[in-house]
């Protein structure tokens, strides 16, 4: 699958020709593993793919992404590239981490418009359709019987997806486990429902006995947009590595007229919440310790900065990289790993 030119200029990988490369054989020292978080905030995202970079600098092996939101996006995209594009290969993560990365830079957020006029603020200004279809086309699967989405099952590669019960407040957790027949790109496209943004979309939930039931989902973050807590809980005894881009408290002004000032403060609002939700998890945890929570330095991006130019991803990308480098080079001596 030949991705072309991004608009910076940047080539991107040929997957088919690089697939079929000569598989490196496994004589590479073995990496210590550790499981990757990836909190939800959207185009501020874009510092997710410098963590990437530097846990991949570092010659740690990531053996669990737990996302949300738009590091649900993420997430899915590297497990897909590092498991099955690049399968078999001892540089499989980092073709992974620079696939994806290219990827970010050939992204034009104009490509998925696609206003869902007759609902508008009801449901959602955007359908969230044709970034559905994208993502699954990034995420087909070829195996036997193939010609369907890529499912949780067909993945080799621990990938949780987090997104909301939009009536009940439950979170919902989607892996092999919970969900394995589950589409990979319908569970990251439940987790980005953002509220009021995206129109809501329903999953369909194995039962125990074999039944369904249907749920409504909005964002994953709405239940916890840095789910930490998940691999904390689940990969005893593995490092916890989280890029969060919660809010940090620093001041805000809020300023402008009536409508304005409403906007910024239910958005101000929500990040107080969710800063005091990341907070109170990190109390409650027995080993704090064992979990390095990042909030890489986001250079002034915002939650819609999606049409920023490269040049700027760039730079974000590389602020990121820096400074999760650092934190993870203390961390590592810290658990002596």
């Amino acid at each position: 699958m030949t991705l072309g030119q991004c608009s910076s200029g940047v080539p991107l990988v040929d997957m088919a020709e690089t697939t079929t490369s000569t598989t490196a054989t496994n004589t590479c020292a073995v990496r210590p593993q550790i499981s990757l978080v990836l909190g939800g905030g959207g185009a501020k995202g874009f510092v997710h793919l410098g963590v990437f970079k530097a846990i991949e600098q570092q010659q740690l092996s990531i053996a669990s992404i737990i996302g949300t939101s738009i590091g649900a996006i993420w997430g899915a995209l590297y497990a897909n590239a590092a498991a099955i594009t690049f399968s078999g290969r001892t540089d499989a993560p980092k073709m992974a981490i620079e696939t994806i990365e290219q990827l970010a830079y050939q992204a034009q957020v104009r490509d998925y418009l696609d206003l869902y006029v007759t609902s508008f603020f009801r449901k959602g200004l955007l359908k969230g359709d044709k970034f559905e279809r994208w993502l699954e086309t990034m995420l087909w699967y070829h195996g036997p019987g193939a010609g369907r989405a890529l499912t949780f099952l067909d993945l080799d590669f621990d990938l949780t997806v987090t997104t909301s019960d939009a009536w009940t407040g439950e979170s919902i957790i989607c892996n092999r486990t919970s969900t394995p027949s589950l589409s990979i790109a319908k569970a990251v496209r439940a987790s980005m429902s953002v509220q009021g943004v995206f129109k809501e979309i329903q999953l369909d939930l194995p039962e125990p006995g074999g039944k369904i039931r249907t749920v409504t989902c909005w964002d994953g973050g709405t239940t916890g947009n840095c789910r930490f807590d998940i691999a904390y809980r689940n990969n005893v005894p593995q490092p916890v590595i989280a890029s969060s881009l919660t809010y940090r408290g620093s001041p805000v002004q809020i300023r402008g007229g009536w409508f304005r000032r409403a906007t910024k403060i239910r958005d101000h609002s929500i990040n107080i919440m969710l800063r005091q939700m990341e907070s109170l998890i990190v109390e409650n945890l027995s080993q704090p310790e064992r979990v390095l929570l990042i909030h890489p330095p986001l250079q002034g991006l915002s939650s819609a900065a999606f049409s920023i130019k490269n040049p700027r991803k760039a730079a974000a990308i590389e602020a990121a990289c820096v400074h999760a480098k650092r934190e993870i080079e203390v961390f590592r001596k810290k658990l002596g790993f």
